[in-house]
């Protein structure tokens, strides 16, 4: 890391609420507007903790507690997209009908997702915990990534998750292009909802273990039953 400590600086900022009782749930949290409502990480383009191929392993996880307002025809929470391939590296959230992490890899853009399209996964109006793992080798399969959402402590379903396809490629650098929370390009991409916990790991992809784990610890926090 770096004397900055990555701060989230908003361009247009969010509510804030401190320890505010929402449907008998008392948390604090960032709520978007779901229209501008944004920011960015400092110091978080390439050769920082948020260049996932800086790390030994390639690996990284995002892991996030979200309480969705609506959701629209795409709405990503966070990434790093900007206009060239080259600032391409990942995005998590949802498009169409599919919650999603996308990655790119180098700058001709290659990319993949993995993704569901199950319904259960697009719920809003309530607390929600959303992992995306991302191993560099399949520890089935070292020749091939392992690319997996959760939610609510669960690996979703669906044919296109986990995916595996990539051929032990690392993640694009992103070049210039900073983290974004809220927008992460598009205004018509904006987030609209509350924000409580955000994580994300360079170098560690959190097992199914280790994503139950974290849920069950916080699950009763956000008024939702332990698995």
């Amino acid at each position: 890391s770096d004397s900055n400590n990555y701060r989230l600086t908003f361009v247009n900022k969010p509510s804030y609420l401190y320890r505010t009782t929402l449907d008998g749930i008392t948390a604090s949290y960032w709520d978007f507007d779901g229209s501008n409502d944004y920011g960015y990480i400092e110091d978080s383009d390439s050769g920082s903790d948020f260049d996932f191929s800086t790390s030994e392993t390639g690996d990284m996880t995002i892991e996030v507690w979200a309480n969705t307002d609506q959701i629209g025809y795409t709405d990503f929470i966070i990434g790093r997209f900007g206009a060239s391939n080259a600032q391409r590296a990942f995005l998590l959230g949802w498009e169409e009908d599919r919650y999603q992490g996308m990655a790119w890899t180098g700058t001709n853009n290659s990319w993949h997702r993995c993704y569901t399209s199950d319904s259960s996964n697009r719920v809003t109006n309530t607390w929600s915990h959303l992992v995306w793992s991302f191993r560099k080798a399949d520890p089935d399969n070292s020749n091939n990534c392992h690319s997996c959402l959760y939610f609510n402590g669960v690996q979703t379903g669906g044919s296109y998750n986990p995916f595996t396809g990539w051929n032990n490629l690392s993640m694009s650098t992103g070049s210039s292009r900073k983290t974004y929370v809220g927008v992460t390009y598009y205004f018509s991409w904006a987030y609209n909802g509350k924000l409580s916990v955000m994580r994300v790991y360079n170098g560690k992809a959190l097992s199914a273990n280790e994503v139950k784990r974290n849920y069950n610890s916080e699950a009763p926090r956000f008024n939702r039953s332990t698995i």
